[in-house]
């Protein structure tokens, strides 16, 4: 079984008060933190304790809801991005890898509670041997890192944003890398020559890296990139959530493969071209 437990102490103010609230919605915020929206139908966290002294501990452990499948896999990711996402913001480092935003909005309130109300939480890991502790002081400092995040975020959602459509923009691949610590390719956009920054999904990027080398960047090979394009108010893309990324191999034309010798009927070229300019042709 995959087993976590967390402890809720008073503050050093008060430190033989506990405010039940603050205790169970610290417990609340943590589950939310270990949690995915998308594992829910196949697992729960079982509450196997719950001690009601001073400090507040409980301790659950991940359950199966379909006999057939085994949570252990998916339980322990969720809790090696939950750990990983604390480790990082309790020592003022940016998160290596975003949580979903429910998850990400549940670290933020127990790390606020953690400076006003509670005094300090431990979060024990299955299988990991040192326990998480969150300070006050600690809580803090996690608090300005997860604003920080939370700005960025904003940042990639302007106010000038006017709208959102799924459609397919065409550019040259300038570079393959990050954004926001999260994979991504920067294309030039073929109608505006604007840079144009595409987030891809993990399932996305592995393709990427199989399908492409670093000639592809250099030579700056055309692409396809389709999914969610969000336009300014002006009307030009600003951003791409991509669903899938084509190269555009272009096709070797020769004069002779565009050639029509019956282009001018029978007129020679000279005379063509003086009935053009007259307007008498085409």
């Amino acid at each position: 079984m995959t087993k976590v437990s967390i402890t809720v102490e008073p503050s050093a103010e008060h430190p033989n008060i506990l405010d039940v609230k603050d205790a169970m919605q610290q417990v609340l915020d943590f589950f939310d933190l270990i949690s995915s929206d998308e594992d829910k139908a196949t697992y729960v966290w079982n509450l196997t304790f719950a001690g009601t002294n001073s400090p507040f501990r409980a301790e659950a452990e991940a359950v199966s809801l379909d006999p057939a499948v085994n949570v252990s896999a998916i339980a322990q990711t969720r809790l090696q991005e939950a750990s990983a996402f604390l480790d990082d913001v309790s020592h003022g480092r940016k998160p290596a890898r975003a949580l979903s935003k429910r998850r990400h909005d549940a670290a933020r309130k127990l790390m606020r509670r953690n400076t006003n109300g509670v005094g300090r939480t431990i979060a024990k890991f299955d299988r990991q041997p040192n326990p998480l502790t969150v300070t006050p002081t600690i809580a803090a400092r996690a608090l300005a890192i997860i604003e920080q995040v939370d700005a960025e975020t904003f940042d990639l959602l302007p106010t000038k944003r006017n709208r959102m459509e799924i459609g397919s923009v065409e550019g040259t691949l300038l570079d393959v890398g990050t954004d926001y610590n999260q994979p991504a390719i920067h294309i030039k956009e073929r109608r505006s020559g604007r840079t144009i920054t595409c987030r891809v999904d993990q399932a996305l990027m592995d393709g990427i890296a199989r399908s492409a080398d670093f000639v592809d960047v250099w030579e700056h090979r055309r692409v396809i990139v389709r999914g969610k394009i969000y336009y300014d108010t002006s009307g030009d893309v600003i951003r791409v959530h991509a669903r899938s990324i084509r190269q555009v191999n272009p096709r070797d034309m020769t004069l002779r493969d565009i050639e029509d010798r019956n282009f001018t009927g029978d007129l020679d070229t000279a005379e063509y071209l003086n009935r053009l300019r007259e307007g008498d042709v085409g």
